[in-house]
């Protein structure tokens, strides 16, 4: 009957050796696979990463077509102190009295027998072809193109500075999709270390409980570190997928492709400035207060131009014609002048500079508003930065002491001074520390990247080399 029970006994600890053995090999498949997979892909540093996605995203391809049509405003805006030239073509039969008169003028044609009174009164139809070169330009026109020029010009420096602040936003975009799959790599490495080491913990506790060392409480206790372990190393499975979509949506490849990318999240020491010097930097280098600064001095120019409608208006014209009859011969005229012009009254020309007024208070109140944000910006990133040190600091420690309270541990529980409950309580917190680590390093990554982005200095990808 004992013996019995004991081949029992035996029969189900080979079972469960079995299995374990099965899931070991069918982890370490899935590993090597996705490893061999990672291997196939194409190799893709940080700085090509921010390179394609400088090339192919959409945000900033609609930022370099504002540009473009900036720099088209300033040449409409100027075009208008240029002269304007007009060419007319007219062709006229009539026999009213005064066109033939007047025609017969033009084309020098006019004798002494157009003066007798039948031909005055009652002419014969005649041909008026007429062709017209004419031009006219602003000597003084308000201070209109003056105003507009200078407003567009400032709108195409504002353009570049808001092509600049995407391109640094889309640089912050493309490391944080970076790392985050370099992390969930990682986190997945450390999933399947710990899938490891609970199984071979599963097999150490069917060993001895074979041998009557142990009971089998404590091999219920592995069985559920295995499937804990598994279940972890699906998640980050799934993490990995989900963080490498991401990334490929952001660098606009396919969501298919599988990079091998090679950043890692080390250890660094990443130098900063003082908080003070940090926010100078900011206000002469960040794109958006930059802008925000030529929102207003567009402001004044455009109150400039609206007081400009006070003043009178100056123009200059000329003109060459040529009358005929036939095309074939005619006579040349030409005319020349200049014109001032004043508006005695216009309604709406006292709102307007109201408007104009209003909208440079309004420029103004937005910088120094943004300025104020400018400051609070550098100095929320500057303390996520510390912050995020602090954390790596913490957690490096936290590291080394679970390895060594887990080595501690093992040694007491092979001499049976303590349970097998505080060996997985244990690994438990070493594999818990190790991916806090990870997550510590990637939040000093992107905090670093963000203080950068904070004060208008992330200008490449080369952060971390």
């Amino acid at each position: 009957m004992e013996q019995s029970r004991s081949e029992t006994r035996k029969n189900g600890v080979v079972e469960r050796l079995s299995v374990a053995l099965l899931l070991v090999a069918l982890a370490a498949t899935g590993v090597s696979a996705v490893r061999a997979q990672s291997a196939d892909g194409e190799a893709l540093s940080l700085e090509a990463a921010i390179a394609r996605a400088l090339e192919t995203h959409p945000d900033l391809k609609a930022a370099l077509g504002n540009e473009e049509l900036s720099k088209s405003a300033v040449s409409e805006a100027g075009s208008h102190r240029l002269p304007v030239l007009r060419f007319t073509q007219s062709g006229i039969r009539s026999n009213n009295p005064v066109f033939v008169f007047g025609s017969l003028l033009e084309q020098g044609r006019f004798a002494a027998s157009n003066f007798s009174l039948p031909s005055l009164n009652n002419p014969s139809s005649l041909n008026n072809l007429r062709s017209v070169l004419g031009g006219q330009v602003s000597l003084f026109d308000q201070r209109q193109t003056s105003s507009r020029t200078a407003r567009a010009k400032l709108g195409r420096t504002q353009a570049q500075f808001r092509s600049e602040g995407v391109r640094q936003k889309l640089r912050l975009d493309v490391i944080k999709a970076y790392y985050a799959v370099v992390r969930a790599r990682d986190r997945l490495e450390v999933a399947g270390e710990a899938l490891n080491s609970a199984e071979a913990n599963r097999e150490r506790v069917a060993n001895l409980v074979e041998v009557g060392s142990t009971t089998e409480a404590d091999l219920l206790a592995a069985e559920v570190e295995v499937a804990m372990s598994d279940q972890q190393r699906v998640e980050a499975e799934s993490r990995l997928a989900i963080a490498k979509a991401e990334f490929n949506l952001m660098i606009g490849t396919p969501q298919s492709s599988d990079h091998r990318l090679t950043g890692e999240l080390r250890e660094l020491h990443l130098p900063t400035a003082p908080l003070e010097e940090m926010v100078r930097t900011a206000f002469s280098e960040r794109p958006d207060f930059r802008s925000a600064v030529l929102e207003a001095e567009r402001a004044a120019k455009g109150l400039e131009g609206a007081k400009g409608q006070n003043l009178p208006r100056i123009d200059a014209f000329a003109n060459y014609g040529v009358s005929s009859h036939d095309m074939r011969s005619g006579s040349g005229d030409y005319t020349v002048g200049v014109t001032v012009g004043y508006t005695v009254f216009d309604a709406g020309r006292k709102a307007r500079v109201e408007q104009a007024a209003a909208g440079k208070t309004v420029a103004e109140a937005e910088k120094e508003s943004l300025e104020r944000q400018v400051r609070l910006d550098v100095m929320k990133a500057n303390e996520n930065f510390k912050t995020s040190q602090s954390r790596i600091r913490v957690l490096t420690k936290s590291v080394a002491q679970a390895e060594e309270a887990l080595r501690i541990v093992k040694a007491r529980h092979q001499v049976g001074m303590t349970t097998f409950s505080e060996v997985l309580r244990a690994e438990s917190s070493l594999f818990g520390a190790k991916q806090g680590l990870l997550a510590a390093r990637y939040d000093y990554y992107v905090a670093y990247a963000s203080l950068q982005l904070a004060f208008g200095k992330l200008t490449d990808g080369r952060l971390f080399n």
